[in-house]
C-alpha cells in the first residue's frame, strides 16, 4: 500500500496592515451605501445615478425612517377622545389685554392646571371612580377656547366638547392687568351626556369676574385670594353633582350641588344663581324619576332663589314656570287641574320669552314654547273655554320641532318630547296615520328611558286600532329597553300591558 501523501498546505496570508484594513473597511462601507442606494432606487423608482451624491444623508434618512416607524408602533399613543363614562376637560384659559388682544404666556395654562388638579383631587377623595368611571383632561391636552364674546366662545366650546367627547368643558378668559387682572370662568355642558336633562346643558358662567394676580402662582392665589379658592371649590362640587346627574342619581346630584350653592366664599353678588338653578334641576329630575311630587317644592325654592339673585335669569324663569305647571296638575293619585296655576305658569313663561341678552345655548325660546304647549294641553284636558287648545298646543310643539329640524341638534331630546305630543294631538284629531309617524319619530330621537315609555304609547295606538300584532311588538320593545336599563318597575308595567293585550 503506497504511503499516504500529505496535502500541500496553503500558505497563510499575512495580517493586513492598518492601511490595508482601512481600504477593506472603506470597500465594505461603499458596498453598504451602494446597497442602500439600490434599495431606495427600487422602492421609489429613482435613477441610481441621482443617488451618488451625499451618501451619508441617504443612510441617515434610511435610519431615521426606520426609527420613526419603530417609535410609531412602540410608543403608546395619546387618545384624541375621552373614554370615561363621565369626562371633564379643563381648557387652557384665554389671556387677553384690555383691548381683547390675545396675550401669549403661561398664566392661562397655570391657572387651568390648578383648576384641573383641584377637580381631580375632589374626585379622588370621594372615590367617584368606584361608581362612575371618569376621565379628566387638563390644559396640556385641551386647547384654549377662543372668542371675543360669550356666544363666540360657546360655539367653540360646543364644537370642542363634541370633538373630544367631554361631558363638561371648563374654560374662561383672563383680562391681564397685573394685580388688577380679572378672570371669568365658564363651563359648557354637552347635551349628549345629559339626554334626560337638557335643561342643564349649554354654556354657563360660573358667577361674575374674579380678581387674580399675574403672574399666576398657585400657592399665593390659594392664600391671598379666598374668592378664587371658593369659586374653584364650588366648581369642583358642581362637577361632582353633574357626574351623578349624568347617571340619573339625582339624590347625590342634589347633595353636592347644594354644597356648591352653600360655599361661603362665593358671594351671592358674584353671580351665584347658576348653582341654585342646578339644584332646582336636580330636584325636578328626582321628582320625575321617582314619580313623586314631594321634591317639587325644593325645586321651586331654588329657582326662586336664583331669580332673587338675578331677576333676568332666563333659565331660572323657565324652570320656575315648569314647576308651577307641574303643580297645576294636582296630585298623581287624584289629578285635578288648577286653571289659576296654569295662568301663573303662562305668565312666567311669557316673561321668560321677553328677557333680552340670554345665551343662545340656554334655548329659552324652545323651552318656553314647549312649556306653553304643555299648558295648552292641560287646558284642553280641563275643558277651559276660550280657544282651540289642541290647535294652540300643536303650534307650540311645532315651534320646537322646527327649531330642531333647522339644525339645532342640542334640541334632540326636546324634539323627541314634542313629536310625541304632536302624535297624541294627531290621534285625538282622528288622524291615526300621522300619529303613528310622529310617535315613531319621537321614539327614534328619545333617550332610552323615554324610548321605552314612548314605545308603549305606540303600542296603545295600535291596540286601539285593533292591530294586535303591532301593539304586541311595541310593548315587547318597551320591555326589552326597560330590562336593558335595569328598570324593573317600568318593565313590569309594560309587561302588564302586554299581558292585558293577550287576554281574550
Amino acid at each position: 500500500m503506497p504511503p499516504k501523501q500529505k496535502r500541500p498546505r496553503t500558505p497563510k496570508k499575512p495580517d493586513p496592515s492598518p492601511g490595508d484594513q482601512i481600504k477593506v473597511n472603506n470597500r465594505g462601507k461603499r458596498s453598504a451605501i451602494a446597497a442602500g442606494r439600490n434599495a431606495i432606487a427600487a422602492v421609489f423608482n429613482i435613477n441610481i445615478r441621482d443617488l451618488k451624491w451625499q451618501p451619508v444623508v441617504i443612510v441617515l434618512t434610511i435610519v431615521g425612517t426606520l426609527l420613526g416607524v419603530i417609535l410609531w408602533f412602540v410608543i403608546p399613543k395619546t387618545s384624541s377622545v375621552m373614554t370615561g363614562q363621565f369626562n371633564v376637560a379643563v381648557a387652557g384659559f384665554l389671556v387677553q389685554d384690555k383691548d381683547g388682544k390675545t396675550i401669549t404666556g403661561d398664566d392661562g395654562i397655570l391657572l387651568a392646571a390648578y383648576v384641573a388638579k383641584q377637580i381631580e383631587t375632589q374626585f379622588n377623595d370621594i372615590e367617584l371612580n368606584k361608581t362612575i368611571p371618569y376621565e379628566i383632561w387638563g390644559p396640556e391636552k385641551v386647547r384654549s377656547v377662543k372668542g371675543k364674546s360669550i356666544d363666540e366662545r360657546r360655539i367653540v366650546a360646543a364644537e370642542l366638547a363634541e370633538k373630544i367627547r367631554a361631558h363638561v368643558l371648563v374654560y374662561g378668559v383672563i383680562i391681564a392687568d397685573g394685580n388688577q387682572s380679572k378672570f371669568m370662568p365658564e363651563f359648557y355642558i354637552n347635551h349628549k351626556g345629559f339626554w334626560q336633562a337638557t335643561e342643564v346643558t349649554g354654556s354657563h358662567q360660573i358667577g361674575s369676574q374674579l380678581r387674580v394676580a399675574l403672574p399666576f402662582s398657585e400657592s399665593i392665589q390659594s392664600i391671598e385670594n379666598p374668592a378664587l379658592a371658593g369659586r374653584v371649590s364650588a366648581l369642583n362640587l358642581m362637577t361632582i353633582g353633574l357626574a351623578y346627574y349624568s347617571v340619573d342619581d339625582y339624590q347625590n346630584a342634589a347633595r353636592y350641588l347644594e354644597q356648591a350653592a352653600a360655599e361661603p366664599r362665593w358671594l351671592e353678588t358674584s353671580g351665584k344663581e347658576v348653582a341654585y338653578l342646578l339644584v332646582g334641576n336636580a330636584y325636578v329630575g328626582w321628582a320625575s324619576k321617582d314619580n313623586d311630587v314631594q321634591y317639587l317644592p325644593r325645586a321651586e325654592q331654588n329657582y326662586a332663589e336664583a331669580l332673587r339673585i338675578n331677576p333676568s335669569y332666563g333659565r331660572g324663569m323657565v324652570g320656575l314656570a315648569n314647576i308651577v305647571y307641574l303643580e297645576s296638575l294636582g296630585p298623581l293619585q287624584e289629578p285635578k287641574i288648577d286653571p289659576v296655576k296654569l295662568d301663573k305658569a303662562t305668565f312666567l313663561t311669557a316673561q321668560a320669552l321677553l328677557l333680552e341678552d340670554q345665551p343662545e345655548s340656554a334655548n329659552i325660546p324652545a323651552k318656553a314654547h314647549f312649556n306653553l304647549g304643555q299648558i295648552s294641553m292641560a287646558r284642553y284636558q280641563a275643558k277651559v273655554p276660550g280657544e282651540d287648545w289642541l290647535e294652540k298646543a300643536k303650534q307650540e310643539f311645532t315651534f320646537v320641532t322646527q327649531e330642531y329640524e333647522s339644525g339645532d341638534t342640542t334640541l334632540e331630546t326636546s324634539a323627541a318630547h314634542a313629536y310625541l305630543r304632536l302624535g297624541r294631538i294627531a290621534y285625538l284629531q282622528n288622524d291615526s296615520d300621522t300619529a303613528i309617524v310622529l310617535v315613531k319619530k319621537s321614539i327614534s330621537l328619545a333617550p332610552p328611558f323615554y324610548k321605552a315609555a314612548y314605545s308603549t304609547t305606540l303600542g296603545d295606538i295600535y291596540k286601539n286600532l285593533g292591530q294586535k300584532d303591532l301593539a304586541s311588538q311595541a310593548y315587547e320593545d318597551a320591555i326589552a329597553i326597560a330590562e336593558s336599563m335595569g328598570d324593573a318597575k317600568s318593565a313590569q308595567e309594560y309587561q302588564q300591558r302586554l299581558h292585558a293585550l293577550n287576554q281574550p
